[in-house]
């Protein structure tokens, strides 16, 4: 997956239409790392926040959310000199290896004042046309090409990187990100599933009474494990 083009119309500080060439070609090679510099206040961050917001949406973690609602995010990031009747508009190319040859795909969202749904239009071009269906599953095929979980690992300020090699120990999204990563999650939740299963079958092969000493053990458990969330926090 190699970003190709970036382009920002009335989005954040972005006024107008601003297109931003991401190929990292040099003497006939393709570099992988894009870097973008630039003094403080001078934009970084909202690009990175645009790119991340064109690949996942609603779902994104961008620097200017907080606990803001999707609209509401959308909404604030609207240049504030938009004309009147001009929307704000993302688009983040990139090219894909698949069925043995590179495909570019444009990742376009749109949006206005008035949103419909409380969400942005979003439209996926296979190279100049249309692609609705996989518009309708984007959600689920950007997570085959750059899960959300890792993707910190790939999108990053290089401030951040500065901070996270001060640290002792790494900060929980980081490590649960190296976890999905190298698959480590999965052990985790298969072992959940089974005490799900586990706990299904001993109900469904007991008899009333062990029912009752099962389901009393359970009530006494989630209250223990109250309690400890609650000891945890005091400590803190």
């Amino acid at each position: 997956m190699l970003f190709t083009e970036l382009v920002l119309q009335n989005f954040g500080p972005y006024a107008g239409k601003n297109i931003i060439n991401l190929r990292t070609e040099k003497d006939n090679e393709t570099r992988p790392i894009i870097l973008i510099g630039g003094m403080n206040g001078g934009g970084k961050t909202t690009l990175m926040d645009a790119i991340r917001l064109a690949l996942y949406g609603q779902r994104a973690q961008c620097s200017t959310r907080n606990n803001l609602s999707y609209s509401d995010f959308l909404i604030q990031a609207i240049n504030n000199k938009t004309p009147l009747g001009e929307e704000t508009r993302i688009e983040l190319a990139f090219e894909h290896f698949i069925d043995d040859q590179w495909k570019e795909l444009r990742i376009v969202r749109r949006w206005n004042n008035q949103l419909k749904d409380g969400k942005d239009t979003l439209g996926i071009l296979d190279t100049d046309w249309p692609d609705k269906a996989l518009a309708e599953t984007w959600d689920e095929f950007i997570e085959t090409l750059l899960p959300l979980g890792i993707s910190n690992l790939f999108l990053f300020d290089g401030e951040q990187v500065k901070e996270l090699a001060e640290l002792d120990t790494p900060p929980q999204p980081v490590v649960e990100a190296i976890s999905t990563l190298l698959g480590l999650e999965l052990a985790e939740k298969l072992a959940i599933d089974l005490e799900v299963l586990v706990s299904r079958k001993r109900k469904a092969l007991a008899d009333k009474q062990q029912l009752q000493t099962i389901e009393s053990i359970e009530a006494r458990l989630r209250q223990l494990e109250v309690r400890k969330q609650e000891l945890g926090l005091e400590l803190t």
